[in-house]
């Protein structure tokens, strides 16, 4: 069963990060997180569609290891989209990274979304 957050009072805060199929958009939820309904966020289609797309190419072999660079491809991908994401987002929900190939520093893990 897959469980969708909806946008709604007391949950502005998204964290950025794609997974098999899911994503790229999660709210915290006390023990981990559910993946936020794109489709409730009243973004553009187009955005929509490109954000369910290059999510859906999730694997862990695009992500940088100590092993790998991961796919520079798809992370410059990845960071446009989350550009257009927030600005589509802007005065409404954060976005926020907590992985450093997402062109900025990254929050620590002392950050904790409070509950609503």
């Amino acid at each position: 069963m897959r469980y969708l957050a909806q946008v709604g009072r007391n949950r502005d805060v998204f964290e950025w990060w794609p997974d098999y199929g899911q994503g790229p958009l999660w709210l915290r939820t006390g023990g981990g997180g559910v993946a936020v309904d794109l489709a409730s966020l009243n973004l553009p289609d187009s955005l929509v569609v490109e954000l369910t797309s290059w999510s859906a190419l999730y694997e862990e072999a695009r992500i940088p290891r100590v092993d790998s660079d991961g796919d520079p491809e798809w992370l410059a991908h990845g960071v446009r989209l989350l550009a257009a994401t927030r600005a589509a987002l802007a005065g409404r929900v954060e976005v926020v990274v907590t992985e450093p190939w997402w062109g900025e520093e990254p929050l620590g893990l002392e950050f904790r979304f409070e509950k609503p």
